[in-house]
């Protein structure tokens, strides 16, 4: 079994490089931005990364939100939040 998914994990990086290959020959980048975003104007990408960061504070609160009145009682306490952090 080990030798199989040896061959086949050899035979996946073959055919990645490979088409990784055919690719940059056709004259494409490798990295940078996706074919799709490069019509943005930089006012569109920076809206964008607001509202991404938006999105990901908001998860963030909604995620935590349970905390808040635990850590301000820790607080009170006289804990610094420091010594309330996990480990």
């Amino acid at each position: 079994m080990a030798a199989v998914a040896e061959n086949e994990a050899k035979a996946i990086s073959d055919r990645t490089k490979a088409a990784l290959a055919a690719y940059k020959a056709r004259g494409a980048k490798l990295g940078g931005h996706l074919p799709q975003c490069r019509n943005l104007t930089p006012e569109a990408i920076a809206k964008g990364r607001q509202r991404s960061a938006e999105l990901r504070a908001k998860a963030a609160i909604e995620a935590y939100t349970d905390l808040a009145p635990i850590m301000a009682k820790m607080k009170a306490n006289g804990l610094s939040l420091r010594e309330i952090a996990p480990g």
